[in-house]
């Protein structure tokens, strides 16, 4: 039981650093999010498989197999508007060529929505149902879940250190 005891104070600790790097990340993000007016919606495109590209990403096993093989190769599926208005979009496939090969060809063709940021010059692809106003939408809900689930959590960390003072506090003040 004392074991435990000693375990539980640095890890509950390491989870409140760990709550506010995410809260911070939450919030930036959310403070970064483009409003839906800034997007250009150019249309739903046609994208059609262009190629398959292994791509050397970090491994993120545990143990021997991360610091024997510290990357791995991941198969990309690039895919690329038919159209000719020179759109791409890249999914991940699999960590084995076969298999991305064979999602490659369960889904040839995809429609997706682009979404163009003209002050930044950059465009990102949706799902085809998905309109600026959702995707933001949907990206906020995510970035405030992320902050509230991490405020949440200290909030219950500084109120469970302040009834352990209070109770530490009255137990000296009983034996005076």
């Amino acid at each position: 039981m004392n074991r435990l005891k000693r375990l539980v104070k640095p890890l509950t600790t390491i989870l409140l650093i760990a709550a506010v790097v995410f809260f911070v990340k939450g919030f930036l993000s959310l403070s970064d999010l483009p409003a839906a007016s800034e997007y250009e919606d150019e249309g739903v495109h046609t994208f059609a498989v262009k190629q398959i590209v292994p791509v050397q990403v970090k491994n993120t096993a545990r143990g021997r197999s991360r610091r024997l093989h510290p990357t791995k190769t991941v198969y990309m599926i690039d895919y690329k508007t038919t159209d000719g208005s020179g759109y791409l979009w890249r999914r991940e496939g699999s960590s084995a060529e076969s298999l991305a090969r064979q999602m490659a060809e369960d889904m040839p063709t995809v429609e997706r929505r682009v979404l163009l940021l003209p002050a930044d010059d950059t465009y990102i692809t949706v799902e085809a149902d998905q309109t600026a106003e959702s995707y933001t939408t949907q990206m906020k809900r995510q970035y405030q879940v992320m902050m509230g689930v991490a405020a949440l959590y200290a909030i219950v960390y500084v109120s469970v250190q302040l009834v352990r003072y209070q109770r530490s506090r009255n137990a000296t003040q009983a034996t005076l």
